[in-house]
C-alpha cells in the first residue's frame, strides 16, 4: 500500500529493467522489474516544446472515464508554459522511456491517486496506452515507485523486495527495436500449441528463478537452463551479433544471457558469477 510519503511528488523518474518475466507477464505470469537509475527523466520547461503532442496526450487522458475528473488543470497551464522532458533514457531499448513519462504525469498531474499497488498499476497502464495499445502498467509502476517490484502469480498482488543485482549485467545490442513488432511476432508464435507447451515449461522455470532471487538463493543452474531454453524459443528475437555472444556464453560456461524486455534489439541481460568486463554491470 502506498503511504502518504510515497505519494509526494518526485523530481526525477528512473528507467526500468524487466529482470524476469518478459512475455510471460503478458500471460499473467510472474515478473520482477527494477528501477535502473543510470538513466532518468525529469520535468523541464523550454521555449519550443512539443506542445501539440502533449495536448494530444491531455485529450487522451481527459477522454478516459477514470481520469476526466482527476486531471489537474496545472497540466494545461504547464503545457502552455513550455512543458518538456529532460531525459537520457534511450528510446527503443526496452528501458521504459515512455513509462518514466507516464510516471511523472501521474505523479504531478493526476489527483486522488489510488493507494493499492494493483490499482495504481492499472491506472498507469491506462495512461501508457497512449504510447502502447496494451500496456501492462509494469514499466511506469517501477518508475513511479522507484523500487524493485514482484508481480505475483496471476497478478494477484504486487510486492516490493530488495534484490541482489551483483551478478547481473547489461549487453547493449546497439540496435533500436520496435516493441510492437516483437510483441506481434510473439502473438503469432503463441498460436502454435508446441510453442505454448514449451512456453509453459519456461514459465515454470521463470517462477522458480524469481522465488530464488527473492529468497537470495543461488540461481546458476536455473539460469543455464533458462538461457538455453530462451535461445531455442526466442531465436527470432535475438540479433545475430548478440546471438553469437549468447551461444559463446553457453558453450564457455562463463555467462548466460536472456531477453531484457521485448527483444529484437535494445538491451539484453547477462548473468555471471564471475566479473565480466565486456558487459555493463547493473550495479557498481
Amino acid at each position: 500500500m502506498l503511504s502518504e510519503m510515497d505519494q509526494k511528488k518526485s523530481d526525477s523518474f528512473p528507467s526500468k529493467i524487466l529482470l524476469f518475466g518478459e512475455y510471460l507477464v503478458l500471460q499473467r505470469g510472474q515478473a520482477i522489474s527494477i528501477p535502473y537509475k543510470k538513466f532518468s527523466l525529469q520535468k523541464t520547461f523550454v521555449e519550443k516544446s512539443n506542445k501539440a503532442y502533449l495536448l494530444k496526450f491531455f485529450e487522451f487522458i481527459s477522454s478516459n472515464e477514470i481520469f476526466k475528473n482527476k486531471i489537474s488543470e496545472q497540466f494545461i497551464i504547464d503545457i502552455e508554459r513550455g512543458l518538456s522532458f529532460e531525459s537520457n533514457i534511450p528510446v527503443g531499448y526496452g528501458l521504459g522511456s515512455s513509462g518514466a513519462i507516464v510516471a511523472l504525469i501521474y505523479d504531478h498531474y493526476i489527483l486522488e491517486k489510488k493507494n493499492e499497488f494493483l490499482e495504481v498499476k492499472y491506472e498507469l497502464g491506462q495512461l501508457e496506452n497512449f504510447f502502447h495499445n496494451n500496456s501492462s502498467g509494469v514499466d511506469p509502476l517501477t518508475s513511479f515507485l522507484q523500487m524493485p517490484i514482484h508481480i505475483a502469480p496471476d497478478e494477484s498482488s504486487i510486492l516490493c523486495h530488495e534484490i541482489s543485482l551483483a551478478s547481473f549485467y547489461l549487453h547493449d545490442s546497439g540496435i533500436k527495436r520496435n516493441a510492437k513488432v516483437a510483441i506481434d511476432h510473439f502473438a503469432k508464435l503463441s498460436k502454435s500449441e508446441p510453442f505454448q507447451n514449451e512456453l509453459m515449461k519456461l514459465s515454470n522455470l521463470n517462477n522458480n528463478i524469481i522465488q530464488n532471487v527473492i529468497d537470495q538463493k543461488r540461481i546458476l543452474n536455473e539460469m543455464q537452463q533458462f538461457s538455453e531454453m530462451q535461445l531455442e524459443l526466442f531465436g527470432d528475437f535475438i540479433p545475430e551479433p548478440t546471438k553469437k555472444l549468447w551461444e559463446y556464453g553457453i558453450t564457455s560456461k562463463t555467462y548466460w544471457m536472456k531477453l531484457c524486455g521485448a527483444g529484437m534489439g535494445g538491451m539484453f541481460l547477462v548473468y555471471s558469477e564471475t566479473p565480466q568486463d565486456q558487459f555493463e554491470p547493473i550495479v557498481g
